[in-house]
């Protein structure tokens, strides 16, 4: 018979004998965990959750309920009755078919803020019918009702459930969440064997193993129930065909509360498969604790059904191959009940399915919050509900007695204040009570709250609401000041109470004042800077659409972008829920800026002081109108105090002119304290006439008569009183009092509230503040000047006229031009002319700018001027010298006398060609000298030097040139200066310490190691650690006194690391001192294995000082390789220094690898000297310094082989031919008989052929004569010696002879000679000559045989015959052979019959020969 605990067990049956292909039932089972959260919400009590609850709670941002669609409204005819008996609330409708056609039983209903669910829809007579809703309704009967029926919601999370208390004085403990739990791990197995049926009968009865169970003793005496929790690793059975299915295991748990009776108290049965942990649990209660026996309690629990984890050899009779089912006792947890109430404290406490969750969830909650004392007969507006629910209208009573016996939810700020001020738990409660508070000024400002404004989306909302919690400790003033914020109001004391006035449009004049009732008649006046002006508004509010984030509400006021661009004001609306409150206080913040832009101030006597921070008064002032400009104007005193009065009539004390066809008022301060006008005008005239006279006439009586010395004020329509809120009031001496108000505009209210457009009616006929004419007339002129130093400057002169209106506060120039791209301000200047200093020569654009004293820019005002600037150059330097020295040139100059130099320009070439010429460096005046560094030997560089003044004008260019030296003598002594500025050199002659006297030293060094050791512990912190597992020492030490420390750190150690040995060693030595550091790092390793070995040290040596750092480091690596048969060595020695950032590096290295080797240094300098020699000797240097390379020898260079150079210069030069100093000759020269020789005085050759020009000063022929052609001219010998030929003819000889005739030679530059100005093709001819003439003296030239040509000739003398003289210089080109002729003549420059000069004396000839 088969086991009945195993009978729903998959059997196994026959079948064909196809292929079977095992299959494997998905997982059905998971743990059951679940999250459970208790949260204090804030004080109570509150009004509860703001709809559904479950729509209000949000998890991780998401509601826990979506809410349905609305399907729409219907108004009931019936009545809503409360519970009767046992019958859940119904409600009555009339329009029962219309109901039933869209609603449903599980919808949710919602009356009054409050949600219900539909359970029942039962038709009554007629149309007439019932709703069922749940829970019970328990509100008031509602004959006439709107309801709003929505359905399709859906929840959000599995298995949530919550609890909440709203936090009344009294409430009880949150249901569900009244115990403490106390988790307690067991971990033990469940077991259930079975025996081995491999050799029963398998028809016999199978009787398992007894369960072996688990039990735990309940100590504590407290616990009142136990939560069993039991984990089943894997839970699955498989068949002889590897098919894998569900079972089932079940548990027992049983309690006692002695040693024999136990029991059952709950079973778990758990069917299903899993392959992972799962666990579940089961809830129970404990007995009670016996009062006369064991005081401990036990718990059992069984597995009493289930296969365990394993082999089952009994596939005949279970059907059963292979089984997973291992469970185990996981733990439980202890639960002890508690009655946690929370008083005044709203809570709310859930639980929900964790297994959506990866840790406990962020949470939010849409509340109505704190309920408030109100006052007696008003009516808040309902709570909040989801978004679109409708807003209604607070009420107020007719007649407010002035109690609060009304306690309900509001949103209204100023009620929230008051609950803040008297409350004793969170608030001023304890030193303040409702008798110290001004709650009538109170419930005015809640009700300016309360009022409807348009909401911007076409509907209407309260002008102000606060939705905020207060989460943080701050100051009671500041939280209060937050609130009143939020109603643009101002918290006062005033003297025994706590009163409240707030910007709001006033509702009355309750003051005024004029020089009659104002010390000194005078009023005192500031104003708002531009800079305080702002035009867009930045409001950052909580919008409950996108989950209470915050948003931003951008206002803006085009009008005031337009005048001063965007200048943007960032603020938060204080509990700001609404966007269109946000955007009032958006545009609330930049009218007031616009329009209340002055702060009025005066002193007054006690008649006048009766006002109150938040009143509002008017101001009569003669200094804000014009004054008259004749005698029919309109007077400028309009206030003043009433000498006698009707109701009618007023006598003034002061007469006054009234303009005709303007219409006045008379305001007036009335006996009962209250401002009251009327239109009035001079008596026995007409309300429009105008005139003159101290009495006024009314056209309507006032309400009371005014009394005697009563406060008077006139005005036109066109021209109102200043109106000021009162801001402050404040003593000061003599029983006066010193008022301080701020601009009002009524106008301003409803522009913020409904966006109405208004004109403010002007209060003075001033110029407007808020405009400014801009000059005119507006001129530039370049003023050139030379200072006492000699420097000369410009500077562009600016005026303009001041304008015909308006009052000019100061002026704004700003300019750009030259290397200026951009507008350049210069400082405000309140006259009308300005200096722009110092300027370039340049194009200049000008610009004005007038501001009056309201801070208002009128429009800019240009003009563009040129300035010039001196045009004169600057003398040219003298003196310019060019001094060649070893591979560079010395430049040395000097100024003239003319101050006027800013700085001098060198340019440099090769050749002398300027427009091959670099510029080398721009030197500021007066620097006069420069080294030419890095040039090579032998270099012949060509220089031009101009000076620059202060205008940018140059000079002329002055030119000099210099060789490089080549001298030997010159090297030597730059390597000897060299070498004795070395840094190493006398380090390196240095003796090395002797090891023997340093072995003899060493015993005095380990004993003062020794006592150092010994002293560590008083002296230093000490530590040796030994590591015999890793074969490892470590040493450190280390001391520290004030800004001094020093360390040392040693590390030795031996090892082996699998096939490898390696050794190493490491030391550290450290000092610092403040920012000053000092450290030696030494590192030694070496390896060995089967195939290689290896071993390198590196040591540092190292000092820092902030920016100051300075390095030695040396490495030595060796290593061989039997693989590939390989050797390295390699020493490398590096000095490193660092500078504010900039590095630089010395050092030098060896290496050899068995088939080369290399010996690199790196340096600017590198010398090799004599140590031998008494005193240090160089020998070699390579030298890169001076910007290019060099390298100098002191001594012989010997060479086997050839020396190749661009250039070589040397004393003596051993090769074919021999070269010594100042001369060149062949191996085989004699003097006179062979070979040649060239040297400073000339040159002897046995034989010369050239290819080309020769050119000489002197030519000697020998007897064998020469035959010279050039350019197709023969040249005969006795040309030689007069390249130039001048000789003298005479022709048409006068009888009046001229004396003194002469030509002589010369070129644009003095001591040039002839021979090199030829080279260039022209020749320089000045002609001089004196004598007797009739009229003129004329000078005439031809070309060889060619036509007179007139040159120039002298003024004629007194009475046309006289002494005379001429000098004349002509450039003329100059061919091979060209024959000129130069004459003098007595005549003008007419010419004879046959087209030749009158000669009076003689005609020159010049011969030229251009070779």
């Amino acid at each position: 018979m088969t086991d009945p605990k195993l009978q729903n067990l998959p059997s196994i049956s026959g079948g064909a004998s196809k292929p079977h292909v095992p299959r494997e039932a998905d997982d059905t089972l998971r743990s059951g965990s679940t999250a459970r959260v208790i949260e204090l919400l804030c004080e109570g009590p509150i009004a509860g959750f703001a709809g559904d609850p479950k729509e209000c709670i949000f998890l991780e941002d998401t509601p826990v309920r979506s809410a349905g669609i609305s399907t729409g409204l219907w108004t009931g005819t019936g009545s809503l009755t409360g519970p009767s008996g046992t019958v859940q609330g119904s409600i009555g409708v009339a329009d029962f078919p219309d109901v039933i056609a869209h609603v449903a039983v599980g919808d949710t209903l919602e009356i009054a803020q409050e949600r219900y669910t539909i359970i029942g829809l039962v038709a009554g007579t007629g149309s007439y019918g019932f709703i069922d809703i749940s829970p019970w309704y328990s509100g008031p009967t509602l004959p006439s009702f709107t309801y709003k029926v929505t359905h399709g919601s859906y929840d959000n999370f599995k298995d949530f459930a919550f609890s909440f208390n709203p936090g009344t004085p009294d409430q009880q403990a949150l249901a569900n969440f009244d115990t403490t739990d106390n988790y307690v791990q067991v971990n033990a197995p469940l077991l259930m064997r079975y025996p081995d049926y491999a050799h029963r009968d398998p028809n016999s009865q199978v009787q398992p193993e007894t369960p072996k169970p688990v039990v735990r003793q309940i100590d504590n005496v407290e616990v009142d129930k136990i939560n069993v929790v039991i984990q089943i690793s894997e839970l699955w059975v498989r068949n002889d065909k590897n098919d894998v299915s569900q079972t089932r295991v079940d548990f027992t748990i049983e309690t006692r509360t002695d040693a024999t009776n136990w029991a059952t108290v709950a079973t778990l049965s758990v069917t299903g498969k899993c392959r992972s942990p799962v666990q579940k649990s089961a809830l129970i209660t404990l007995p009670a604790v016996p009062s006369n026996g064991p005081t401990y309690r036990q718990i059992r629990v069984t597995k009493t059904w289930g296969f365990d984890s394993g082999r089952m050899d009994h596939i005949a009779v279970y059907d059963v191959a292979y089984a997973g089912g291992d469970c185990t006792f996981a733990g439980y947890v202890e639960k002890v009940d508690v009655r946690q109430t929370y008083p005044n404290t709203a809570i709310v406490g859930f639980t929900v399915d964790a297994e959506q969750f990866s840790s406990i969830p962020s949470r939010k909650y849409l509340m109505n919050l704190l309920k408030v004392s109100l006052p007696t007969g008003y009516a808040p507006r309902t709570p909040r509900g989801f978004i679109g629910t409708p807003v209604t209208q607070a009420t107020y009573p007719a007649v407010w007695d002035g109690t609060f016996n009304n306690f309900g939810w509001s949103d209204n700020p100023v009620w929230c204040l008051r609950d803040l001020l008297l409350s004793k738990r969170y608030g001023l409660g304890r030193y303040l009570d409702a008798t110290h508070l001004d709650d009538y000024a109170l419930y005015q400002a809640a009700k300016y709250c309360d009022e409807l404004v348009p909401d911007g989306r076409g509907g209407t909302e309260p002008r102000f609401t606060l939705n905020c919690i207060i989460t943080s400790k701050d100051q009671a003033l500041t939280v209060v000041r937050s609130i009143l914020s939020v109603l643009r109001g101002m918290g006062m004391w005033n003297g025994s109470r706590f009163t409240v006035t707030q910007d709001s449009q006033s509702l009355g004049i309750s003051m005024q004042y004029s020089p009659a009732n104002v010390e000194d008649g005078m009023f005192h006046y500031t104003g708002s800077s531009l800079n305080q002006r702002h035009t867009a508004a930045v409001v950052a509010w909580v919008d409950p659409a996108q989950q209470y984030k915050t948003d931003y509400e951008y206002v803006e006021d085009l009008e005031g972008i337009a005048r001063y661009g965007v200048k943007k004001l960032e603020l938060t609306a204080f509990g700001c829920t609404s966007r269109g409150q946000a955007r009032r206080a958006g545009k609330w913040a930049l009218l007031s800026e616009l329009y209340e832009r002055e702060q009025v101030s005066f002193t007054v006597g006690l008649d006048s002081m009766l006002v109150m921070p938040g009143d509002v008064v008017q101001i009569t002032d003669p200094n804000r109108l014009a004054s008259p400009t004749n005698a029919g104007d309109e007077s400028d005193r309009l206030g003043g105090r009433l000498l006698s009065a009707t109701a009618i009539v007023l006598k003034l004390d002061s007469p006054v002119t009234l303009l005709a066809g303007e219409t006045y008022k008379l305001s007036v301060l009335l006996p009962d304290g209250t401002v009251a006008e009327q239109q009035c005008y001079i008596r026995n005239t007409g309300p429009t006439a105008g005139g003159t006279g101290d009495e006024v006439q009314v056209l309507a009586p006032f309400a009371q008569t005014p009394a005697a010395g009563a406060i008077w004020m006139l005005y036109r329509e066109t021209l109102k009183p200043f109106l000021a809120r009162v801001m402050s009031v404040g003593a000061a001496d003599g029983g006066k009092y010193t008022i301080t108000a701020q601009q009002y505009y009524p106008d301003k209210y409803a522009a913020v509230d409904s966006d109405a457009n208004f004109d403010p009616a002007p209060t003075t006929n001033l110029p407007d503040p808020g405009f400014c004419p801009p000059p005119t007339n507006l001129r530039a002129t370049e003023v050139v000047y030379t200072t006492s130093t000699g420097l000369t400057f410009a500077d562009i002169e600016v005026a303009w006229d001041v304008p015909a209106t308006g009052i000019i506060s100061n002026y704004e120039v700003s300019y750009k031009g030259g290397k200026v791209g951009s507008w350049t301000k210069l400082p405000r200047v309140s006259w009308p002319l300005l200096d722009i200093e110092q300027v370039e020569p340049a194009d200049y654009e000008i610009q004005v700018v007038a501001y009056n004293f309201a801070g208002k820019a009128s429009a800019p005002v240009f003009v563009t001027t040129t300035a010039t600037g001196k045009t004169t150059p600057p003398a040219d330097p003298i003196s310019f010298l060019a001094t060649g020295q070893v591979m560079q040139i010395s430049l040395r100059w000097t100024y003239a006398a003319e101050p006027d130099i800013k700085l001098v320009e060198l340019w440099a070439a090769t050749v002398n060609d300027r427009a091959q010429a670099i510029k080398l460096t721009e030197l500021a005046y007066p620097q006069d000298t420069y080294m030419h560094l890095g040039l090579g030997l032998n270099v012949h560089m060509y220089y031009w030097l101009r000076a620059k003044d202060t205008s940018g004008n140059f000079s002329d260019w002055v030119t000099a040139d210099a060789v490089t030296s080549h001298d030997p003598s010159e090297f030597q002594k730059l390597l000897q200066d060299s070498v004795n500025r070395s840094m190493l050199i006398k380090d390196l002659l240095t003796d090395v310490d002797n090891p023997a006297l340093a072995l003899l030293d060493l015993s005095h060094r380990v004993s003062w190691m020794s006592g150092m050791l010994r002293d560590l512990k008083t002296k230093s912190d000490a530590v040796i650690e030994v590591d015999p597992e890793h074969g490892t020492i470590r040493l450190k030490t280390m001391a520290k006194v004030d800004q001094l420390a020093a360390a040392v750190r040693m590390e030795i150690s031996s090892r082996v690391e699998g096939d490898t040995a390696i050794s190493q060693m490491i030391t550290d030595i450290g000092s610092t001192s403040d920012d000053l550091a000092a450290a030696i790092h030494e590192e030694a390793i070496t390896r060995a294995n089967a195939v290689s070995a290896l071993a390198d040290k590196i040591d540092n040596v190292s000092a820092t000082s902030g920016n100051l750092s300075a390095t030695v480091q040396q490495l030595m690596h060796t290593e061989v390789n039997k693989v590939d048969n390989s050797v390295k060595a390699v020493y490398e020695l590096k000095v490193h220094t660092l500078v504010n950032g900039h590095k630089v590096v010395a050092g030098f290295g060896l290496v050899s690898d068995g088939v080369a080797n290399e010996f690199t240094v790196m340096a600017n300098k590198f010398f090799v000297v004599d140590p031998s020699s008494e005193s240090v000797t160089p020998m070699f240097m390579v030298d890169s310094s001076s910007g290019s390379p060099r390298m100098v020898m002191n001594g012989s260079l010997i060479t086997i082989g050839n020396i190749s150079a661009s250039g070589i210069t040397a004393g003596t030069l051993s090769a074919d031919i021999e070269i010594s100093t100042g001369s060149i000759k062949s191996n085989n020269y004699v003097a006179g008989s062979a070979g040649w020789k060239i040297d400073a005085t000339g040159a002897e050759f046995s034989n010369a052929l050239f290819r080309g020009t020769v050119e000489a000063s002197n030519l000697k022929i020998g007897t064998g004569g020469i035959s010279l052609k050039c350019e197709g001219y023969d040249i005969p010998a006795t040309a030689f010696g007069q390249v130039l030929q001048v000789s003298s003819i005479n022709a048409n000889l006068s009888s009046t002879p001229l004396t003194g005739t002469s030509v002589t030679f010369g070129g644009p530059q003095s001591g040039v000679p002839m021979e090199r100005r030829l080279r260039t093709g022209t020749v320089s001819f000045l002609l001089a000559g004196n004598g007797v003439v009739d009229h003129h003296m004329t000078l005439v030239y031809r070309v060889g045989a060619g036509a007179w040509t007139f040159l120039h000739h002298t003024v004629e003398p007194q009475d046309g015959y006289g002494s005379a003289a001429i000098q004349y210089k002509v450039d003329m080109w100059v061919g091979s052979t060209t024959t000129l002729q130069f004459a003098l003549s007595t005549c003008d420059e007419s010419l004879n019959d046959n087209g030749e000069p009158g000669l009076s004396e003689a005609a020159l000839t010049v011969t030229a020969f251009n070779l």
